[in-house]
């Protein structure tokens, strides 16, 4: 039984890793962008993790619900945006999406918000629809926050998420900071009306609500499905998606022992979280091609942060609602606790 879940999870991953390779990540054969050189922003290239990302952003007043998008008997769903107050230089993704999942069921206290954070090539939030589906008549509102070059955040001839990958090592480094300080700024904001806030990622959004979860103050739980939480090890190890980096990157050889100190912001194995650990959920596919298992369960030893496996690839955690139900049940009982 499980050389058949290993078999049917591997080719199902490089079935979609060589899709993304070669048809979103080298969409029109766009070149890949030129991101800030050191000289101009020594604070990405620093290795330091309180340089890297700064001090807390600017708690705002988020924009009220736009227009009702649709509706079900168990939520609704707005709308609304403002600008990134960590401008990139490229206008679309300059501006932060937002869709609230708004429920019907209201709750009067406390009021909480999950915050979350898709996977690269996003192109809506139907993750998000499974998880509202079971969080809203407990009276939780959903936020997601569209990443940088992603989903509405894409240029125009861009597929999105390609830009997130497609760009020097300036560009990839300013993408995540600015990834996660829009998240931040997001979180502070909501805590700031009131609200109790979690936060939960899928693949690369898991990365970035871990990240965030080393910054953001009074988190309730964080929830992260198989995030790449070691970036510069994936690099070494290789892979079909990790292909995508690496032409990102350019064909000069990578000084790795210059690389890990740069990137050092960015691996969450090296820091700790604002929250206690066991506040901290890990879900785990264990046949995953795209990112290692054993990177997770690294994470999880090292933060003393709850894990569940199961006996499936990246594509079927991610993309279809495999997880849902256990993850769900595990989020509500970690946020009564």
């Amino acid at each position: 039984m499980r050389a058949w879940q290993w078999a049917k999870a591997t080719c199902t991953d490089e079935l979609v890793a060589n899709i993304l390779v070669h048809f979103a990540f080298r969409h029109r054969n766009n070149p890949r962008a030129i991101g800030p050189r050191e000289s101009d922003a020594p604070h990405l290239f620093s290795g330091d993790h309180a340089r890297f990302f700064g001090g807390s952003p600017e708690i705002i007043r988020l924009p009220d619900p736009g227009p009702v998008r649709y509706r079900t008997p168990l939520w609704t769903v707005h709308d609304s945006s403002f600008p990134s107050a960590e401008p990139s230089g490229w206008p679309e993704s300059d501006v932060v999406w937002l869709r609230r999942f708004v429920p019907t069921q209201t709750a009067t206290r406390p009021r909480r918000t999950l915050v979350g954070v898709h996977g690269i090539v996003q192109r809506g939030t139907g993750w998000f629809n499974w998880i509202a589906e079971r969080v809203a008549p407990q009276g939780i509102e959903i936020v997601t926050v569209d990443s940088p070059f992603n989903y509405r955040r894409a240029p125009k001839g861009y597929f999105p998420g390609q830009l997130i990958l497609g760009g020097d090592l300036g560009h990839q480094l300013n993408v995540t900071r600015q990834a996660v300080r829009d998240t931040w700024q997001v979180v502070r904001s909501l805590q700031a009306e009131g609200r109790e806030v979690g936060l939960i990622g899928v693949s690369y959004g898991g990365f970035i609500a871990l990240l965030t979860s080393l910054l953001a103050e009074q988190l309730a739980l964080v929830v992260a499905v198989t995030p790449p939480v070691n970036t510069l090890k994936l690099l070494q190890e290789g892979g079909t998606l990790i292909r995508a980096v690496r032409m990102g990157l350019g064909k000069e050889p990578l000084d790795l022992d210059r690389l890990e100190t740069i990137v050092r912001p960015l691996v969450p194995q090296h820091h700790r979280p604002k929250l206690a650990g066991e506040r901290v959920h890990l879900h785990i596919a264990e046949f995953d091609r795209f990112v290692k298992a054993e990177h997770i369960r690294e994470l999880s030893r090292r933060w003393n942060a709850p894990a569940s496996d199961y006996p499936e690839g990246h594509y079927s955690v991610t993309m279809q609602p495999t997880i849902i139900e256990p993850l769900v049940n595990n989020l509500l009982a970690t946020w009564n606790a």
